[in-house]
């Protein structure tokens, strides 16, 4: 008997529902392509016969390598220059060729390489200088590595003690006829002579001499940051050694305070003194201990195993105008006799046949003594010598009117020759082209900078007109260059004005040659 029940029901074949086609896409008539069609479940699927690109097996190219690569990456984000680019290169290819190696893994071990490096030297101090101004203490940093400090630093190097040179000599030459003397070094001159002579004989002194240096300078690019450095270099250092970069070269011994002006104080006398007053509280922290020693002297066995007393003298003093009126701590350009060095009289300044008494120490200091016994007629003698007090008095035989000397850079290249020469001949060379509309004359002076011969340490240039610098040497190479350029331009019939200023340039060029 047949059964009616579910389990003779017959298994239904599957019904497939077509998904309608949720995603369209048309193809620019132009491509040939027919409307594509597709379901949800098919849009934005990329397709199995698609396979993935290869990879880049040297995604550094067109790097011929990846340490390449890797190098100038390094090097563009460290904006590093040209000679930085070749020393670093240079050190890769001899640690390659394992010539030399590093053991620093990290920045924290150069830092401490470094720290302990410096720890081998006089480190610098800060200190905090309060001057009082309109009754509230003004305060001012000062960093400073005393210039004795520094100095027995040098005395202790094994490398420099050969070419430490510490008796005066007088040097001449035989011209045919007798020995005519010249100078070379410091100590072929009368100064250190007469100071040696002026030591004590029975312990066998002799000067240890400083060359100081100070001026405000720029410190960025746009000079927005400014620095006022104290360098120091030793005179009993032959001047290959002392003028070098390398051991024994000029080194930083302080960081002055740049005090600004404030429009409300600007050319008062009071806040004159008072930057003085804080130039003066800052340099003698520079010149700890040699105050003492330039009295008592200090014992030191030389490299040719004779001891010696040293005595510290601050030989030279080499600064601009600026700076030397802080160093001699005369009263500025309009005081009475505005010259740091002799005594010549404001409104005889321009009369180069007289010679005038040369300013001393001594004399300052005896006005000195007149003041604090009478303000009234001590001001009036100061004013006359045009005289402050002066804190460079307390190193013995370092008068800093006889130490103060010309500073060629600023005075000369970035000055007189840089600044005023310059800027005349290229106004006359520039209104001169204008003027013949870029004459042959005009157009060959110019090409002729940029084909001036190449020579050591001498800076090119392709023009003279639009060019600035900052740098006093590169003025002074400009200056040289130009009036060579400029002969054929500049002659007396068609620029009589441009002519005379060759003139001018010549004999300036012959002075910068004498003075150097």
């Amino acid at each position: 008997m047949a059964s009616n029940g579910p389990e003779n029901v017959q298994p239904q074949p599957a019904v497939h529902i077509a998904h309608p086609h949720e995603f369209k896409t048309e193809f620019h008539p132009r491509s040939g392509r027919e409307p594509l069609l597709q379901a949800f479940e098919e849009f934005g699927v990329t397709s199995e016969t698609l396979k993935e690109p290869p990879a880049d097996e040297a995604p550094w190219r067109p790097f011929r390598s990846r340490g390449d690569f890797e190098f100038s990456e390094i090097a563009l984000e460290a904006a590093l220059n040209q000679g930085q680019v070749d020393k670093l290169l240079s050190l890769i290819a001899r640690i390659a060729q394992g010539d030399t190696h590093i053991t620093l893994k990290n920045e924290a071990d150069l830092r401490m390489a470094l720290d302990n490096a410096a720890a081998e030297l006089t480190p610098f101090t800060k200190h905090d200088i309060t001057v009082p101004y309109k009754k509230e203490q003004r305060v001012f940093e000062v960093y400073a590595r005393p210039i004795w400090d520094w100095a027995l630093d040098l005395l202790d190097n094994p490398l420099l003690a050969p070419h430490f040179v510490w008796d005066a000599q007088r040097v001449y030459k035989h011209n045919g006829t007798n020995f005519e003397r010249f100078f070379s070094e410091p100590w072929t001159a009368d100064r250190w002579w007469d100071i040696q002579s002026r030591l004590p004989a029975d312990l066998n002194g002799a000067p240890l001499c400083f060359i100081l240096y100070a001026d405000k300078t720029k410190l960025s690019t746009h000079g927005t940051v400014k620095g006022y450095p104290v360098m120091v270099r030793c005179a009993n250092l032959p001047v290959h050694i002392r003028n070098g970069e390398g051991i024994g070269g000029g080194r930083v011994v302080g960081w002055l305070p740049i005090i600004e002006e404030e429009a409300s104080e600007h050319g008062k006398p009071g806040f004159i003194n008072f930057k003085r007053v804080v130039w003066h509280e800052s340099f003698v922290k520079i010149l700890l201990n040699l105050e003492q020693y330039s009295r008592t002297g200090y014992s030191y066995t030389c490299y040719d195993k004779i001891m010696r007393w040293l005595f510290p003298v601050i030989l030279i003093l080499s600064a601009d105008y600026e700076e030397q009126c802080m160093m001699s701590l005369i009263r500025g350009v309009q005081c009475k006799r505005p010259c740091p060095v002799c005594l010549v009289p404001l409104n005889e300044l321009s009369d180069l046949s007289k010679t005038f008494a040369i300013r001393t120490a001594k004399d300052a200091q005896d006005a000195l003594v007149v003041y604090r016994r009478s303000k009234t007629q001590g001001e009036e003698l100061l004013k006359s010598l045009g005289l402050r007090a002066n804190v460079l008095w307390l190193v013995k035989h370092s008068d800093p009117h006889d130490a103060l000397s010309l500073d060629r850079l600023h005075t000369v290249h970035g000055g007189l020759g840089g600044k005023h020469l310059l800027e005349e001949l290229k106004t006359i060379i520039s209104n001169l082209g204008l003027l013949f509309s870029f004459s042959y004359s005009y157009s060959l002076s110019i090409s002729r900078v940029a084909e001036f011969p190449r020579w050591r340490d001498l800076n090119h240039f392709a023009t003279v007109i639009h060019i600035t610098f900052t740098d006093g040497n590169k003025k002074r190479d400009l200056v040289l260059q130009s009036f060579y350029a400029a002969l054929n331009a500049l002659d007396r019939r068609g620029c009589p004005e441009g002519y005379h200023l060759l003139h001018v340039i010549c004999s300036y060029l012959e002075l910068d040659s004498l003075l150097g």
